[in-house]
């Protein structure tokens, strides 16, 4: 058959085939085969496709495809019935299904591995430079790129590069997995990181230049012959989803990085250390202040979150952040109810609010934060004074009885607030603020 035949089948996306009859000296017929356009046969034409395209032959219809039928073909008995037998054991009844399968088979027959293969040349300023580029630290541009896709052992230029294209380039090792161990003091491990180790290729450096990257989520650790230095990833702070524990363990991390004693310790599964040394205490005053402002109030949002059962659940640094007066107030409604002991406010006089001291009320809220609703109950008692202008209400007695994540806040605040009237049946209810969940 012509090849110009063999590419119309093979690239028609429903089922193609072709029946071949033998036929006696009378003409009647000895045996019919059919021969589906799928597997194997498929991969044949596509592979002389390939060979004449690498030849940049364009008239494929002068072209011959030549092949045994007994190598491709299932023989039927020649009626009606064993024909459509044949048919629906070859090509199923599910034409979506056959259709995506095939597509599947005319986008990966015939690549391995090695699809593709390139030569390029880049220029590095210095040893330092290149020993960078090669750890993925630095982008560099390249010249003379070129790409080699390879199919059924076939080599052809790839047709989306041209070696004229000038491209930056930046390398992406394959990194082993290794642990980082920070420490406020020799002996007390105090924080633990996943992190993945990349080394400069010996052959490209020598001894005193080379150098190790270790990758945590937030912050890199370069080590070199002597010293070491971290450097945070503002890019990834700003934009990574992560759960509540990597956030404070990063800001510990600044914290202890920042103090006189503070020691860093790098292994891999099967290795020994590493990297094993001291902090130096190099940073100015205002920034160790912030990082213990920081590790603070994380400390505050790991408590809260872990009391609220959503340790794991991501959010970005912003999210938190812009939170965390509401995180503190949650955090001493469930750690530290004493401090707030002292609610107060006021109303005009001519509201009909209560004008007597009231003990045990029974206080429900919403606190909201990072797109969640949080339900809280308390039981209060108030000292409540009138001044002729305004009635004056202030609590000596702050109570936490409940605090919970509103999964559906409009419906499920009524739900808490009767969970809490249950839990303590006061003689007053107060709902104090309005809920204003979306």
């Amino acid at each position: 058959m012509t090849l110009s035949a063999a590419e119309r089948l093979a690239k028609e996306p429903k089922p193609s085939l072709l029946v071949v009859f033998d036929v006696n000296e009378d003409l009647s017929f000895a045996r019919a085969q059919i021969i589906h356009v799928r597997g194997k046969f498929l991969a044949r034409i596509l592979k002389r496709l390939r060979v004449e395209h690498g030849r940049n032959s364009d008239k494929i219809n002068n072209k011959k495809l030549n092949f045994c039928p007994e190598d491709y073909g299932v023989e039927f008995d020649i009626n009606g019935e064993s024909f459509g037998k044949v048919l629906i054991e070859t090509i199923g009844t599910d034409l979506e299904a056959y259709i995506a399968s095939k597509h599947a088979e005319l986008t990966t027959l015939g690549y391995g591995h090695d699809r593709f293969s390139g030569t390029l040349t880049f220029m590095a300023r210095d040893e330092a430079h290149l020993i960078d580029v090669f750890l993925g630290l630095e982008p560099v541009e390249v010249k003379n790129f070129s790409v080699v896709e390879t199919r059924f052992g076939i080599p052809l230029p790839h047709s989306n590069t041209s070696p004229s294209d000038e491209l930056i380039l930046t390398i992406e090792q394959e990194p082993k997995s290794c642990q980082i161990i920070v420490k406020k003091s020799l002996r007390n491990p105090i924080l633990y990181f996943q992190a993945e180790l990349i080394g400069s290729p010996i052959n490209l450096c020598s001894s005193d230049s080379s150098k190790i990257l270790v990758r945590a989520k937030l912050w890199d650790v370069i080590i070199q012959p002597g010293k070491f230095e971290w450097r945070s990833k503002p890019e990834v702070i700003g934009t990574a989803r992560l759960p509540v524990l990597e956030f404070w363990k990063f800001f510990k991390f600044l914290e202890y990085s920042t103090t006189a004693g503070g020691s860093i310790d790098i292994s891999t599964d099967n290795s020994a250390s590493l990297l094993s040394g001291g902090f130096s205490n190099e940073v100015d005053g205002n920034k160790i202040a912030t990082f213990n402002w920081f590790a603070m109030a994380f400390d505050a949002a790991v408590r809260v979150f872990k009391a609220l059962g959503i340790s794991d659940q991501t959010f970005l640094y912003s999210e938190i952040r812009d939170s965390i007066p509401q995180i503190e107030f949650l955090d001493a409604f469930l750690h530290t109810p004493d401090i707030l002991s002292n609610l107060s406010f006021h109303a005009p006089a001519s509201l009909a609010v209560p004008t007597d001291n009231l003990e045990d009320v029974l206080f429900v809220n919403v606190v909201e934060f990072a797109g969640l609703c949080i339900g809280i109950a308390a039981v209060v008692s108030f000292k409540i004074t009138v001044d002729g202008e305004a009635t004056h209400w202030a609590s000596d007695k702050f109570q936490p009885i409940a605090a919970r994540v509103l999964s559906l806040p409009r419906d499920d605040y009524e739900r808490f607030l009767e969970d809490a009237k249950r839990e303590f049946p006061a003689r007053h209810g107060l709902i104090m603020g309005s809920l204003n969940c979306s």
